[in-house]
């Protein structure tokens, strides 16, 4: 999955589309790197950072609608 947030390609598109020369010359990586990251990923760097254990967690969709009910 891509990291890269709509409004930061929305951002760097209207630059590109009102700005004489923005990215004149320029090639930027407008999208995430080639290994992007999936939840499983997110979990462990953030597991490293914080120094608390997080852990990915699937449920499907009756599991969380009746767990954000509770």
């Amino acid at each position: 999955m891509s990291w890269t947030a709509h409004e930061d390609l929305a951002e760097a598109a209207a630059s590109a589309l009102t700005e004489d020369g923005a990215l004149e010359g320029m090639a930027p990586p407008l999208t995430a790197p080639p290994h992007t990251l999936d939840f499983a990923d997110v979990a462990e760097v953030l597991s490293r950072i914080t120094g608390r254990t997080i852990t990915r967690v699937v449920m499907d969709d009756n599991e969380w609608i009746s767990a954000v009910v509770a």
